[in-house]
């Protein structure tokens, strides 16, 4: 058995971790040529399985993510995901995905307690997604933030000018983020993201509300008793930019049915430069709650925020423009 084959078992566990040299890239992905001059960012994601399960005779890393100047490659083992010891050494092999930045229209992260996946929308429609372990979030959160700024090196379009001009105008800046106690993470979300990127300015914040069905008759009586137990929850947000991209902190999804806790942390970002329409219209169910649909080329986004809320004023007085609606 080789001294490198021990090595990586050796190291194995749930951890992130940063490649700056050819030795340090799984041997799975060796054969790709890496250049580590130019590379911006190289992280290597680990098989989503424990410690006791794995053996030195498998491939133990799913991704490696290299981040280079004007693209993001991807390369994915055979079978990502899958447990035990399938695609061990000399069964397996990888796929090669290449993300140019000029393409990318919104990367979004979502972590829930130890499931994270960090998905990368295209002007093509196409999106790539990359799961880990969410306890090693903080890499991940480096790539995107180093994506972010490949991602927005051109200027805003009319939709992004929009809405930065409707920041200024409805929102105003800076704002007090006062979500509530259940959602005082968005709070702490948004302090690492405005130390990491100082120009980052708070639009919008919102707190959680339970919604009710807006049927009538009988039908109406049922539906609003079955909430009343099961009650449906539109989760709170904040909604910041630095000018260039839309940044937006919640949880896995905006709509959310029971009473089971979510402690799930949610990071989008939609550059101003990729956007090309934006369109508001009342939710079909819940007369409180308003759907907001961002388009980039092939690919839409979908968010629900409150009627009334600081982000639907903003979002709203963009959609009414009708040059760019």
């Amino acid at each position: 058995m080789s001294t490198t084959r021990v090595s990586e078992y050796d190291a194995f566990g749930p951890w992130i971790v940063e490649v700056f040299a050819p030795e340090d890239v799984p041997r799975l992905f060796r054969d790709h040529a890496l250049d580590f001059d130019s590379a911006r960012l190289v992280l290597k994601v680990p098989r989503d399985i424990a410690r006791r399960d794995a053996t030195p005779d498998m491939d133990l890393y799913d991704y490696l993510l290299v981040l280079d100047p004007g693209r993001l490659t991807i390369l994915k083992r055979h079978g990502a995901g899958s447990q035990g010891r399938a695609n061990a050494t000399g069964q397996g092999g990888y796929d090669v995905m290449t993300v140019p930045s000029e393409q990318v229209v919104a990367i979004h992260d979502v972590v829930s307690l130890l499931d994270g996946t960090l998905t990368i929308h295209t002007s093509s429609g196409v999106a790539v997604s990359v799961g880990y372990n969410g306890s090693a979030r903080a890499n991940i959160s480096r790539l995107v933030d180093e994506l972010r700024v490949a991602a927005t090196v051109d200027p805003p379009g009319a939709v992004g000018r929009g809405l930065l001009a409707a920041a200024r105008t409805v929102g105003g800046e800076p704002m007090r983020l006062e979500p509530g106690p259940a959602d005082r993470s968005f709070v702490s979300a948004f302090g690492g993201l405005s130390h990491a990127n100082p120009d980052v300015v708070a639009w919008a914040c919102h707190g959680r509300l339970n919604l009710a069905p807006r049927s009538s008759g009988f039908h109406g009586v049922v539906q609003r008793t079955m909430h009343t137990l099961s009650p449906m929850t539109l989760h709170g947000g904040v909604f910041a930019s630095d000018g260039r991209a839309l940044e937006v902190l919640g949880r896995h999804q905006w709509l959310v049915r029971g009473r089971t806790p979510d402690y799930s942390k949610s990071r989008l970002v939609v550059p101003f430069s990729s956007l090309e329409r934006l369109e508001v219209s009342g939710h079909l169910v819940y007369e409180e709650a308003t759907v907001v649909t961002m388009t980039a080329g092939e690919t839409t986004v979908e968010l629900v925020v409150p009627i009334g809320s600081e982000a639907e004023r903003i979002l709203s007085a963009v959609a009414r423009v009708a040059s760019i609606g």
